[in-house]
């Protein structure tokens, strides 16, 4: 009898010692959490939900790049915004028999336009060299690559105020090493997802003999900062 209950001691031990997935994720990432916070004491877990990651969408280089393509996509629609805005005052002062002033104005506004132009160029020229790299996304199929875990908690504030937080963690196939992390509520975060999701849409439209078209991609991207 005495073995028999000393059997179920040892089989109920290990079997409080087998980890879930949630708490092999929180091992790891519950420091990270803490370490953004102003009052890391006032840390509380209130959920974790693990689930399989696959590239591209949760793949942290496909992130980066896609912020950064949209990043370039925003300063050619500004610098053509200046050039554009530079051309009209330049015809608006284009008369050869103006005053000293006209001329001034004039010239002005005309290396402002020739300024502006060259970026666009030469940003435009940046968003190329990307195409290749965006036509590989759209085509890739799915791959395991880890898991995304994602995080809520509750903690101070820097004003003292308790707020609820969510950050998503993307971790390597052992959940060993976490290979990034985010704010689910920035800016940023929703607009990568968006922007996938408009891959996503569109992908059947661009198969692997159709050339990337930029401009169509641009406008989606367009449509990605506005819907989001």
């Amino acid at each position: 009898m005495k073995k028999v209950i000393l059997f179920s001691i040892v089989i109920l031990s290990l079997v409080s010692c087998v980890w879930t997935p949630e708490d092999k994720a929180n091992s790891i990432i519950q420091e990270r959490v803490k370490n953004t916070l102003f009052f890391p004491d006032s840390y509380e877990s209130i959920e974790t939900v693990v689930d399989s990651a696959f590239a591209p969408k949760d793949d942290p280089v496909f992130y980066d790049k896609a912020l950064a393509l949209c990043n370039l996509f925003a300063v050619v629609e500004a610098c053509r915004s200046e050039a554009d805005r530079a051309e009209r005052v330049m015809n608006i002062w284009k008369n050869p028999y103006l005053d000293g002033l006209g001329q001034v104005n004039y010239k002005q506004s005309k290396k402002n336009f020739e300024k502006y132009s060259e970026q666009v160029k030469y940003y435009t020229s940046k968003i190329e060299q990307e195409k290749d790299y965006l036509q590989e996304i759209i085509n890739a199929k799915s791959k395991f690559i880890g898991f995304k875990v994602t995080h809520k908690f509750r903690a101070k504030t820097n004003s003292g105020n308790v707020m609820i937080g969510e950050k998503v963690f993307i971790t390597n196939e052992d959940m060993t090493q976490i290979l990034a992390g985010y704010d689910s509520d920035k800016e940023e975060y929703m607009l990568v997802q968006r922007i996938y999701q408009t891959i996503q849409e569109t992908r059947q439209q661009w198969d692997e003999n159709t050339p990337l078209e930029m401009d169509k991609f641009e406008q989606e991207l367009n449509r990605c900062r506005v819907d989001q």
